[in-house]
């Protein structure tokens, strides 16, 4: 995997909790978790790059698609209901 990239993953994450503590400080705690998920990101999307030390067992696939699910559902709940069209609760 390309080290590079996983470096420049985890500096935007890291800059966008920066900016998100300031106006939604659960969705910058979302997001710092989120960056457990960049090593799948790299893997899957550059596989001529990963390394054979990434084989993640079926709980830990489970554990990211849980992950994953949560960030993208925090996100949606952020949002302005102009956005996603849903209305509040």
């Amino acid at each position: 995997m390309n080290r590079n990239r996983y470096s420049i993953i985890l500096y935007i994450l890291s800059t966008l909790v920066k900016l998100a503590s300031s106006i939604n400080p659960e969705l910058a705690t979302t997001l710092r978790e989120a960056a457990y998920l960049s090593q799948y990101n790299l893997t899957y999307r550059y596989p001529s790059e990963a390394s054979d030390d990434f084989n993640p067992s079926p709980g830990e696939l489970k554990k990211a698609y849980r992950l994953a699910f949560e960030v993208y559902q925090n996100f949606i709940d952020a949002m302005p209901t102009e956005i996603t069209g849903q209305s509040q609760e």
